[in-house]
């Protein structure tokens, strides 16, 4: 298997094993969505690959959606994080799964006991065979014990049912079923001759024989930002006061934005959101950012290179949806 597949694999495990924590602690994806503040279509692919993957999310951005994730559901965050260390080095085996739900990773238990107890069955019945062998012969004696040499005949239907079921022998069959057998099977190769000699004089270039082929999927759609990016700063979890703004060539200021208010920006190359951005939802022309974008510093700092870069990695994850 080659390390793509490794890598495709683990991470895949990793995220069904977060999934089901979060399920089986009833943590709603509206909770996540509103204090991670990560786009739905971003979470929805994390729960699905953990985007160990993907080229657009490196290791310093997992490890805080992991660590976000993990906090909100209430499971050790080192512990989750190693989870991810082992998915990134594709050596993943359902730790996490293993150690909150116990969950193992062979057969489960039900399977095991139904092989035990068949098991069981067949070594009862063949270590009785010759107990009720021998309770049928001393049934089947005439006679009292002075006379009792003379067995009556036997009853083979009662033994011959257990002995049935610990040997099965094979049993002959009539010659009336092997004559309708043997009719049988040369009806078959008499038939699949005629249908081999019918679809070769019909030709392979018989368009209707042709299964249809489905179009690849057309390249992704690419957004191309304008000469003055728009930066919408929108109060929607609650007042933000304040949050501070480095754009282009202008000096940091702060703003006070009321609850349910927006603040719009045109950025022509540069800007930085540090403060009070966990109080706002920001987009970049109508896409909100993630906190993939936040630093260890606890700003977004964008150029517009990577402004473009972030873009693009969401116009591929929603290409790979459909």
């Amino acid at each position: 298997m080659s390390r793509e597949e490794n890598l495709r694999g683990a991470g895949r495990r990793l995220a069904k094993d977060l999934k089901d924590l979060r399920k089986d602690r009833k943590v709603d994806v509206k909770v996540l969505l509103k204090t991670t503040r990560i786009p739905a279509d971003i979470l929805e692919s994390f729960e699905e690959t953990a985007l160990v993957d993907h080229p657009a999310f490196n290791k310093v951005y997992l490890r805080s959606i992991v660590s976000s994730y993990a906090r909100i559901i209430g499971i050790d965050v080192e512990i989750a994080c190693t989870a991810l260390e082992q998915a990134l080095e594709g050596r993943y085996e359902n730790m996490l799964r293993q150690k909150y739900l116990g969950d193992p990773k062979s057969s489960t238990p039900d399977e095991a006991d139904a092989r035990d107890d068949k098991t069981t069955e067949v070594a009862e019945l063949r270590q009785r065979a010759p107990e009720l062998t021998k309770a049928e012969e001393s049934e089947d004696m005439v006679g009292d014990e002075a006379t009792r040499t003379v067995p009556a005949p036997r009853k083979q239907g009662s033994i011959r049912k257990y002995w049935a079921i610990i040997s099965q022998p094979e049993m002959p069959l009539p010659r009336a079923w092997i004559i309708v057998s043997a009719v049988i099977l040369a009806a078959a190769v008499i038939w699949s001759l005629t249908s081999l000699l019918r679809s070769d004089s019909t030709g392979l270039d018989n368009e209707s024989s042709i299964a249809p082929i489905d179009p690849p999927l057309p390249p992704p759609e690419f957004i191309v930002l304008p000469d003055s990016m728009q930066f919408d700063i929108i109060a929607a979890y609650e007042k933000v006061d304040p949050i501070k703004i480095t754009r282009d060539r202008w000096a940091r200021r702060p703003y006070y934005i009321e609850f349910g208010d927006t603040l719009t920006f045109m950025v022509a190359n540069s800007i930085i959101f540090e403060s009070d951005i966990e109080s706002a939802r920001i987009e970049l022309e109508g896409f909100a950012l993630s906190d993939s974008l936040v630093d260890s510093s606890g700003r977004i700092e964008l150029s517009r290179q990577r402004a473009q870069r972030w873009l693009d990695s969401l116009i591929v994850i929603r290409h790979r949806r459909k």
